[in-house]
């Protein structure tokens, strides 16, 4: 006796119940990743928007909806960030060490013009004229923005 295979339309309605059911499952998850996208343009940057506070708390209410564990991470940005942004009024941007790391390969470039061995006795000189050449230039651009 030989088993009853079930009908490819049986199966295929099996098929399209579980893709439905996993793409409801995966919305909330792309809804809270949108809303960590909003959170990003609102407080992340250098600049800080008006909205901050609804965006991370919109974005929290999202997260915890999904039923996963809160990292420290997003404890940090659910809880301190908040407060971090009303005392400062500055988006995050300004006080993260991106911005001071980017400037590694800029001043590479500009001690190329003055490098010399460190025993050298006016290497302490010409690292100084390198820093001091370096920032002008980077005020230089800063002013020419504000006027700009």
């Amino acid at each position: 006796m030989s088993r009853r295979q079930p009908s490819q339309n049986a199966s295929t309605q099996k098929a399209g119940q579980l893709k439905t059911a996993l793409v409801y499952k995966l919305k909330k998850f792309v809804f809270a990743l949108e809303l960590f996208e909003i959170v990003t343009t609102s407080c992340f940057s250098t600049l800080l928007k008006l909205s901050f506070e609804a965006d991370i708390s919109n974005f929290k209410a999202s997260f915890l909806r999904l039923d996963i564990n809160v990292t420290p991470k997003l404890h940090g940005a659910f809880s301190h960030v908040p407060d971090f942004h009303k005392r400062k009024r500055a988006g995050l941007g300004q006080f993260s060490e991106q911005s001071s790391e980017a400037v590694h390969p800029d001043f590479k470039e500009r001690w190329a013009h003055y490098a010399m061995p460190e025993a050298h006795p006016q290497y302490g000189e010409k690292l100084l004229q390198a820093v001091l050449k370096c920032n002008s230039l980077h005020l230089e651009d800063k002013q020419s923005l504000k006027h700009s």
